[in-house]
């Protein structure tokens, strides 16, 4: 199932119709790109489906310069009931 969210998360970021790996409804997807420490470009990124609340967390991710949509910790606003594949 890792797989399938992290293909899932691809197919987001170049702007393609994708479906949830869990309940397979389509374009009911969200993610989260999360900074954590803006000196060494650490964060995670987070993937769900709006419909069945199931998701992903990407732990450890490096993001560079010009990484665009990243949100700062403080700032994240995520659903409390995810229930996350990993």
């Amino acid at each position: 199932m890792i797989n399938k969210w992290l293909e899932t998360f691809s197919r987001l970021q170049t702007h393609e119709h994708a479906e949830c790996p869990n309940c397979k409804r389509i374009d009911h997807l969200e993610y989260q790109l999360i900074l954590l420490d803006e000196e060494t470009r650490v964060g995670f990124g987070i993937i769900w489906c709006n419909s069945c609340l199931h998701g992903y967390r990407m732990s450890r991710m490096l993001f560079s310069e010009d990484s665009v949509d990243l949100i700062p910790s403080a700032e994240a606003k995520l659903p409390d009931n995810i229930q996350y594949d990993n």
